[in-house]
């Protein structure tokens, strides 16, 4: 629906009619709004905060926290095309270990499983990964020229410490 320069959408919950500026943003696109307004959202919140008796992203996360990253992991591993049964025994064949380094995921504050690294492209799952080692594929936008160029410059980086200038008029 539109007037005009002004997009609306109706509300499922309360079913008004609204400016699309008044229904959040999916962070999967930031193109597409969440079905409820941002009023029905919070009161929705509230009522499920009322129901557990607890506040969910605090309370309830801190007395669950296996349970709560092993419902994240889940949701990650279906998004990139993995059973659980498929996640489960990607991370027993690497023994918890990071594909790249063969080190656990390092993150400090991070009480998580290993990343699951896929192909941009393809969207091909590559494997597991930690956080320091998906930072650094993700800097060089899982291009290997770059990363080739990268492991030259530290060879070149080595060699320039060591080097000593003295007696070559420098």
């Amino acid at each position: 629906m539109s007037t005009g320069s002004h997009i609306l959408k109706m509300c499922t919950r309360c079913g008004k009619v609204k400016p699309l500026k008044e229904f959040y943003k999916r962070w999967t696109s930031r193109k597409n709004r969440h079905e409820q307004c941002a009023a029905c959202k919070t009161e929705l919140r509230h009522e499920q905060e009322a129901l557990r008796g607890e506040k969910y992203s605090t309370e309830w996360k801190r007395k669950n926290r296996v349970a709560y990253f092993r419902g994240q992991d889940k949701y990650y591993a279906k998004k990139r095309g993995l059973t659980w049964e498929q996640y489960m025994l990607a991370v027993k064949e690497q023994d918890g270990l990071c594909a790249i380094c063969g080190k656990p995921n390092t993150m400090k504050g991070k009480d998580r499983r290993l990343t699951i690294d896929h192909d941009h492209k393809t969207e091909q799952f590559r494997g597991l990964i930690c956080q320091p080692c998906n930072f650094g594929l993700g800097g060089f936008r899982d291009n290997p020229e770059s990363l080739l160029a990268a492991v030259r410059y530290l060879g070149y980086a080595d060699y320039a410490i060591t080097f000593d200038p003295i007696g070559l008029g420098c």
